[in-house]
């Protein structure tokens, strides 16, 4: 059992480290190169379609993105691994690595504009919805009430409050969609604080071992910050225009298929600790062509 668990180990942590390899290994690549691995919204291929979302340009760009992946991912697996739930984030990440890009591209034809898309952002951004659900799973197993695992669409909604929150200066309209999640956390706020007014001791022993709290506050301040990282004020410049569309898709789509995936760990029940251990915490420049670039 223990070779079992260090081999899965090891394939989780070859598994996320997939991802920094590629966009490392893409951007060695010359720029010319990297250019024609870009996506033409006008002129769109199936190839360039996938090899679009690990395509960088420019230092900066790659950093942010590898930076945010980093702080993501890791974390989310963390989470995962404590509360036993490793196969579904194995299911989610790879699935949202295969599947994502390609979903990402066929919407940003919809809207055919003479731009040429590239970037990482937008699976980032679909990774941030994983740590959400994440992260509600966390919480979830560390509450002694049960709740039921369909309440995760919260987070959602509040990271989606503060989106229009944000892009209200911007967006004409924006305000609608952030009266409308305030509206909903609201609901959900009160329901759940019915939930838990009857409990006197709301938490689970093992959440006071060391860094399980601070890793769930940790991850809670990265799901609050997606909105502002996602969504800046300030553009890209030098040409490029920063895609906020394929930003809310990664993270809506990901978060709506993750969302609906019908349980594959045996963690729904959270009278059970984490794995391993019983309730009281022991063992048991862009492109010079006329065509704008967007910057995902």
């Amino acid at each position: 059992m223990i070779d079992r668990d260090r081999a899965w180990l090891a394939a989780d942590i070859l598994l996320l480290a997939a991802v920094p390899t590629a966009l490392l290994a893409v951007f060695a690549l010359p720029l010319p190169v990297r250019r024609s691995l870009a996506f033409s919204y006008m002129d769109p291929t199936p190839v360039t379609a996938y090899t679009a979302h690990f395509v960088h340009l420019e230092v900066g760009h790659l950093l942010s993105n590898l930076g945010g992946y980093l702080l993501v991912a890791p974390t989310a697996y963390l989470l995962a691994r404590i509360r036993g739930s490793e196969m579904r984030f194995r299911v989610v990440l790879i699935a949202t690595l295969v599947g994502l890009p390609f979903a990402l591209s066929a919407l940003n034809v919809v809207l055919v504009r003479p731009r040429v898309g590239y970037g990482a952002s937008g699976i980032v951004s679909g990774l941030f919805s994983l740590l959400s659900l994440e992260l509600f799973g966390y919480v979830r197993a560390a509450l002694r009430p049960e709740i039921s695992r369909w309440w995760a669409a919260v987070v959602f909604f509040v990271d989606a409050m503060l989106i229009a929150a944000v892009m209200m200066p911007r967006a004409e309209g924006a305000w609608l969609g952030a009266v409308v999640g305030c509206v909903v956390v609201l609901t959900y706020a009160v329901e759940l604080g019915r939930e838990l007014a009857s409990v006197d001791d709301l938490w689970r022993p093992w959440v006071t071992r060391p860094g399980y709290t601070e890793l769930g506050v940790g991850a809670g301040i990265l799901v609050l910050a997606f909105p502002v990282l996602a969504f800046p004020r300030v553009g890209t410049g030098n040409g490029t225009v920063l895609n906020l569309y394929a930003h809310f898709l990664g993270f809506s789509l990901t978060f709506i298929a993750a969302y609906v995936l019908p349980a594959i760990d045996d963690v729904e029940s959270v009278s059970d600790a984490p794995t391993g251990e019983s309730d009281d915490g022991f063992a048991a420049g862009h492109d010079s062509k006329p065509e704008r670039a967007s910057a995902d």
